[in-house]
């Protein structure tokens, strides 16, 4: 658990419930011997904390997927972002000055 929680992200509104067990997960302690027990207190906070154990200990990271390339759609002519280059294309594959240099042209043409 250790391990994991630095590069765990809580939404703190839907995992209050979780992030409050998990602040009182707790072992308890022995008079007899002044050391901690090796098994943690049993209350409310250890099943909550017990949940996260088994999520770390199950955890592998995974590398994403790469991303697909773009492709235009050429079905459905319209101007679209490319999402790999912020730039406004039209889904023929030329950008928003090529395409508004063609309208020109061909209006100059039939005039």
């Amino acid at each position: 658990m250790r391990v994991i929680l630095p590069s765990c992200e809580f939404d703190a509104g839907l995992c209050a419930e979780g992030l409050k067990a998990l602040r009182a997960y707790r072992r308890e302690w022995n008079e007899e011997y002044s050391t901690w027990r090796d098994k943690p207190r049993h209350d409310w906070a250890s099943h909550g904390a017990d949940a996260f154990r088994v999520l770390a200990s199950r955890y592998r990271y995974v590398e994403p997927a790469a991303p697909k390339p773009w492709k235009p759609d050429v079905k459905n002519p319209v101007l679209m972002v490319n999402p790999q280059t912020p730039q406004v294309e039209y889904v023929g594959g030329f950008s928003i000055f090529e395409w508004a240099e063609k309208r020109r042209k061909k209006r100059e043409a039939e005039i």
